[in-house]
């Protein structure tokens, strides 16, 4: 017998090949117009608002579903547009453990490059609008960094220092 486990999960690059702003409301990047360096594929996707709302959706439709989002940038953006009853509901589903969010960070950081000044400035700036928006119920008890450089030995030791189990 196999097990398979399956993670609905988000993991988007803010500023990777499109702006923030693009890839919130799902406008393509002309990258060829700026004479800037072309991406390695066609990265077409739905607009970010579009996919949270559509997670929302499904995750209220079945009451089985979970979901996990990394990057608070993006729910940020998304979060400062509901109204105070959509927020509750949010809310509601984080202290059921059916949203749950990895991480906590402002954006996953590129362990290619990132400095530990800016590794704690991410944290911190996602930790706060968790705590300030979501409720303390929501803070991150797991570590998850999805790039494809994996976790670097800095992530590791400050996601340690503030009780994340990596």
């Amino acid at each position: 017998m196999v097990n398979v486990h399956v993670i609905c999960h988000t993991h988007l690059d803010p500023g990777w090949l499109n702006s923030v702003d693009g890839y919130f409301f799902g406008i393509q990047y002309n990258r060829k117009a700026q004479n800037g360096p072309q991406p390695p594929y066609r990265h077409t996707m739905p607009s970010v608002l579009t996919m949270y709302n559509n997670v929302m959706g499904a995750l209220l439709e079945n009451s089985e579903r979970r979901f996990v989002f990394s990057e608070m940038s993006f729910i940020w953006r998304w979060w400062k547009r509901l109204d105070q009853d959509y927020k509750e509901i949010i809310r509601k589903l984080l202290r059921q453990g059916r949203i749950d969010i990895s991480g906590g960070s402002w954006a996953s950081n590129d362990e290619a490059v990132s400095h530990y000044s800016a590794m704690i400035d991410q944290c911190t700036l996602g930790f706060r609008f968790i705590k300030n928006e979501l409720r303390s119920c929501s803070q991150p008890a797991v570590a998850w960094q999805l790039d494809l450089f994996g976790h670097g030995k800095e992530i590791n030791s400050l996601f340690a220092q503030v009780e994340i189990k990596c």
